[in-house]
């Protein structure tokens, strides 16, 4: 049991001196759906911290960033913040300047089109103009990434 911990934590080592973001990005950038190795290793949490620790190094990293935003979804929202990770939102995401994975444009297009739904619904004129004022605002700032053009246009 000593040796098994004493590779798993050599190798957390190697993982985390070896990272390269670039190559890392590559494993997401338009892909349609998440690495199948991903949600296993995110229930450790010993691996979590590899993630966090990562995370804090590599800002930029769209991987890491999707980490951080499935760890939030996930649950884990007290040990994101305990681990001084701030909250991944969309300021999150459009920060990073690579691509967003395809998820996220899912979740964001999801989002976008409930608040569409919600507006219309909605009696009030102020509530919906308002409604569309935000959804408007969402659409600005997500114009600049390359990949929501392409999902768009």
């Amino acid at each position: 049991m000593i040796t098994c911990q004493i590779v798993k934590d050599h190798l957390k080592a190697l993982v985390k001196q070896h990272y390269d973001a670039a190559t890392a990005d590559a494993l997401i950038r338009g892909a349609a759906k998440e690495p199948s190795w991903l949600p296993e290793i995110m229930k450790k949490q010993d691996w979590r911290r590899v993630f966090y620790d990562l995370n804090q190094k590599h800002k930029g990293s769209s991987l890491l960033t999707y980490i951080m935003k499935r760890l939030h979804d996930l649950g884990y929202q007290r040990e994101l913040v305990t681990m001084g990770v701030s909250s991944c939102t969309l300021e999150c995401a459009l920060e990073c300047k690579s691509d967003v994975p395809r998820v996220f444009m899912d979740v964001l297009c999801q989002a976008i089109k409930a608040a569409i739904e919600s507006a219309a619904k909605t009696s009030s004129d102020d509530m919906q103009e308002l409604a569309v004022r935000q959804v408007s605002s969402i659409l600005t700032l997500c114009s600049e990434l390359p990949s929501f053009r392409s999902i768009f246009s």
